[in-house]
């Protein structure tokens, strides 16, 4: 991740924590419409069928499965980032931002101004960047 997937991840992590649920939740389901049937069922005359229903869900469930990993990553890199922050006010801030809080809110809350919350974000990404340029170079 370079520096704007960073700053983008952080700003995305609560609907992205929220969307992780929901695509668990429905993966999770099985639609009973779209089990083929057996036994006397199976052996029965069918109707044509123009579209394939059990087709459709199998790629639309792969392509849910594949943007549920993709969200994973992207909140596990955050959470880690979180761990290695040392800095109370660092930390502070970044729970805020996790939590869904724009820079006005969080400056309020805080009682800083805008263009401080706006550089301890910034801090926070450079630190996570050069986090990920470490683990990449270790590997």
């Amino acid at each position: 991740m370079n520096y704007n997937d960073i700053e983008q991840a952080l700003r995305n992590y609560y609907w992205m924590v929220n969307q992780v649920e929901r695509l668990e939740r429905e993966l999770s389901n099985i639609e009973p419409s779209i089990i083929p049937p057996y036994g006397l069922e199976a052996s029965m005359p069918k109707a044509i069928q123009i579209s394939d229903k059990v087709g459709k869900t199998v790629i639309k469930r792969d392509e849910e499965s594949r943007h549920l990993k993709k969200l994973k990553a992207k909140i596990a890199f955050i959470d880690n980032g979180l761990k290695n922050i040392e800095n109370d006010l660092e930390k502070a801030v970044m729970l805020c931002i996790m939590d869904g809080l724009s820079q006005f809110q969080i400056s309020q809350h805080f009682k800083i101004s805008e263009g401080k919350v706006s550089s301890i974000k910034s801090q926070i990404v450079r630190e996570m960047n050069v986090l990920n340029d470490l683990k990449i170079l270790a590997k």
